[in-house]
């Protein structure tokens, strides 16, 4: 289940599941589980891949910088 994430971006990757027909068939296997659906509803909403962070929270994720917040003072 942990891969999941990572096959589920598959076409801006690049990959067509088609010339995997076992991670295929893998895949529709898990999606459709209730707690896949359940979790995967969670972030319908407020996270969706068109979403770009902010400068602050690019920051935060990707560099080592701390937050500017706890800088200042």
């Amino acid at each position: 289940i942990a891969t999941f994430t990572w096959v589920r971006p598959r076409k801006m990757q690049g990959q067509n599941l088609a010339d995997y027909p076992n991670i295929q068939r893998w895949y529709n296997t898990i999606k459709v589980r209730p707690a896949v659906q359940a979790g995967l509803s969670v972030m319908a909403d407020s996270k969706r891949w068109e979403a770009k962070p902010d400068t602050e929270a690019w920051t935060s994720m990707f560099s080592n910088a701390p937050p500017s917040s706890q800088t200042e003072g």
